[in-house]
């Protein structure tokens, strides 16, 4: 079963005695709660002011500023096309079937599972071709 929070009276007592100069341990036995409590409660109070439950700053964030920075990491920095491209004037008559064994660096962003999964992704002789042709 989950404690419940202390109450707002304990808080302001126990901030209240902690102004007028009495240790955590002291201030823990004559409110009758534990020293950790104490501390937590003078934790919060000393930044904020105010011994008051706040509420928070707003809708938490979907992502966390790391995931972020992986989302937005492109794979298609000039050192990478330059590779991707190389490896497609080489392997350009290959069948379709050695193709589809590989893994590009584009579909490595393509889900491989979820809603969002692509239903099959080709890497056929014409699209080689139309790359070459736009990227030489």
């Amino acid at each position: 079963m989950l404690r419940a929070p202390s109450k707002l009276y304990v808080r302001e007592t126990t901030v209240a005695a902690y102004q007028s100069g009495k240790v955590y341990k002291v201030i823990s036995k004559q409110f009758k709660v534990h020293h950790f409590t104490v501390s937590k409660i003078i934790h919060k109070w000393k930044p904020l002011k105010t011994a008051a439950n706040l509420p928070s700053s707003g809708r938490l964030s979907k992502f966390t500023p790391r995931s972020e920075h992986a989302i937005t990491l492109t794979l298609f920095s000039i050192r990478n096309t330059e590779a991707w491209l190389s490896f497609t004037k080489l392997h350009l008559n290959k069948p379709n079937d050695f193709c589809s064994n590989v893994v590009w660096t584009h579909d490595t962003k393509v889900e491989t599972s979820g809603h969002n999964t692509a239903p099959h992704l080709t890497n056929s002789k014409y699209q080689l071709s139309t790359l070459l042709s736009r990227n030489i």
